[in-house]
């Protein structure tokens, strides 16, 4: 819609100093109508801005208390010099994304939404939050270092075949988003992610989500994986024919297990020693399928804490266990397994089947 900024600014005015939030998408403004709007809007700490929005606002006249910035669907390229240069230095969560998926998440379009990994964004040392999603930012820099504040990174679409060493800066780190990327290609994958076991003590969960090629095999290194022993979600969906390292097994806090569409030629024999699991994602693996999914009764007994008793010789029938999928709203979210722990024994009275949640 087209507004004028006159009467904005006047509806504004009595407003103004409780507003916190604000959310705009395909207002169209003339950038000198933006500013009697911005100046009103001293207290604003979070800020949306969708369609054309982003780039008719004057950026620098961005409240300078604002904390949380994000930037979505926008038409067109944010540059250096009208954009990026002025974002407010108190920042502390920023997303900048040429689009958003229908689950939510952040993900590119066919343009190049960034060019490069903007040095201003070094100079936010109080950021906790990143998500960037553009295939112009092809490379984190070594300077990423600067960003110790981070607690959480998605750098999704966006292109990056290795990760800087510098990545083991973020001692804070406990989310990295990094699926649809080229991290897992080829001989060179081990070396692309082997920052990534630095950032053992404090990555939590970890999406490599559709990193490998179509044609080739994609493998998980084994000794980064391996060093992870801190995280309780991986997520490695959509990753065509891949290898799952015994390493795996290694993951002993693991709560959530994501290889949907991954081409799997078996079920990884490291499954078994995941006790802690809780959702396993296994959709799409036709394969696998092939030979005949196992049963979730099967899940119950290859991921419980400990055996399942046998069953009393007077149930009246088996028990069963629902399967259910879930997990993030990201890239390789599917249908799957959840496995939950072993059902109990049926006592000899039982009038009806024993359950075991998933």
């Amino acid at each position: 819609r087209v507004l004028d900024p006159a009467r904005l600014a006047a509806w504004l005015a009595p407003r103004a100093r409780a507003i916190r939030s604000l959310e705009a998408a395909d207002v169209r403004l003339p950038a000198d109508g933006w500013l009697p709007v911005l100046g009103r809007l001293a207290g604003l700490a979070t800020l949306t801005l969708g369609g054309d929005t982003a780039r008719g606002l004057p950026w620098a006249a961005l409240p300078p208390g604002l904390r949380a910035l994000a930037v979505v669907d926008c038409e067109g390229s944010l540059t250096e010099g009208e954009h990026l240069a002025h974002l407010p230095r108190g920042l502390t969560s920023l997303a900048l994304a040429a689009a958003r998926a229908p689950d939510g998440g952040l993900v590119r379009s066919g343009r190049p939404f960034l060019d490069g990994f903007s040095p201003s964004l070094l100079a936010l040392t109080g950021l906790r939050d990143l998500a960037l999603a553009s295939r112009g930012v092809r490379a984190l820099p070594d300077g990423i270092s600067a960003l110790t504040a981070l607690t959480r990174l998605s750098v999704r679409h966006a292109g990056l075949v290795t990760l800087p060493p510098s990545l083991s800066s973020l001692t804070r780190l406990q989310e990295l988003d990094l699926a649809g990327n080229k991290l897992l290609r080829g001989r060179g994958a081990r070396r692309a992610v082997a920052p990534l076991a630095a950032l053992a003590r404090s990555l939590r969960r970890l999406d490599l989500s559709a990193n490998g090629s179509r044609a080739d095999e994609t493998e998980l290194p084994g000794c980064v994986l391996g060093a992870l022993t801190g995280l309780v979600e991986l997520r490695a969906a959509h990753n065509a024919r891949l290898r799952v390292p015994a390493s795996l097994s290694s993951l002993s806090r693991l709560a959530l297990l994501d290889l949907t569409a991954c081409d799997l030629a078996h079920y990884p024999p490291a499954l078994a020693d995941l006790r802690g699991v809780a959702t396993l994602l296994l959709g799409g693996n036709r394969r696998v399928a092939a030979g005949g999914l196992p049963s979730s009764a099967a899940l119950d007994q290859l991921l419980s804490p400990s055996p399942p008793a046998p069953s009393s010789p007077a149930a009246s029938s088996p028990s069963t266990s629902p399967a259910t999928g879930g997990g993030w709203p990201k890239a390789g979210a599917g249908s799957g397994s959840e496995a939950g722990s072993p059902p109990a024994p049926s006592s000899p009275a039982a009038s009806s089947p024993s359950t075991s949640p998933a």
